[in-house]
């Protein structure tokens, strides 16, 4: 119980942040005192190269969302990729039918 309210203050109890973290355990199955550790090291890391007036508090939620997208890359490289496809794309250009189901675009770009 300390260990996960120790992660939460850690976390500026963000509700994102704290969602990502929970997220981030389950995935791997890890006790709440092997996570702290991989936050602080992440954090502190992040911290070392952010750009001058970021702030602490946006820090929190970027090293949680880092955790995890470094987990992908690491599990699912194909994963990682479209992901940083789809971040060039606004979210309303994205067909979802598109990712789900691997399908290509007919020709003329109109999806039927």
């Amino acid at each position: 119980m300390a260990d996960a309210q120790e992660i939460v203050r850690s976390l500026e109890y963000l509700p994102l942040a704290i969602d990502q973290a929970g997220a981030y355990i389950a995935a791997r199955q890890l006790l709440f005192s092997e996570y702290l550790p991989r936050y602080r090291r992440n954090f502190n890391s992040l911290m070392a190269e952010k750009p001058e007036g970021y702030s602490y508090y946006a820090q929190t939620a970027l090293t949680t969302w880092n955790m995890s997208f470094e987990a992908i890359q690491t599990e699912k490289p194909g994963a990682a990729k479209l992901l940083r496809l789809c971040s060039f794309l606004d979210k309303d250009d994205i067909l979802d039918v598109l990712i789900h189901h691997g399908r290509k675009l007919p020709e003329g770009g109109a999806y039927a």
